[in-house]
């Protein structure tokens, strides 16, 4: 899956998993800025019913780690099933 993600640095930007392992992913962190708010934000009790799910969490892949730009490794996984 990342052979043509080259690594020029010593210790790598990115580590791999292998063999991929199951997780638990928490949706919320994946997107930034989707944890926190509550119900009394104002936001519609028909968007709030009819929207996506945040504080959900969902089965997926753990197949990396990867460094930011800024120095934080962020897991990389793959296969997220959202149900509803």
């Amino acid at each position: 899956m990342y052979e043509n993600w080259p690594v020029t640095f010593d210790p790598p930007t990115r580590l791999v998993v292998d063999p991929p392992q199951r997780v638990l992913v928490s949706v919320a962190l994946t997107v930034a800025g989707s944890s926190g708010g509550s119900f009394r934000d104002g936001v519609p009790l028909k968007v709030r019913s009819e929207g996506l799910a945040m504080d959900v969490k969902a089965p997926g892949l753990f197949h990396a780690w990867a460094k930011t730009g800024r120095g934080q490794w962020i897991c990389c996984s793959y296969g997220l099933l959202l149900t509803n």
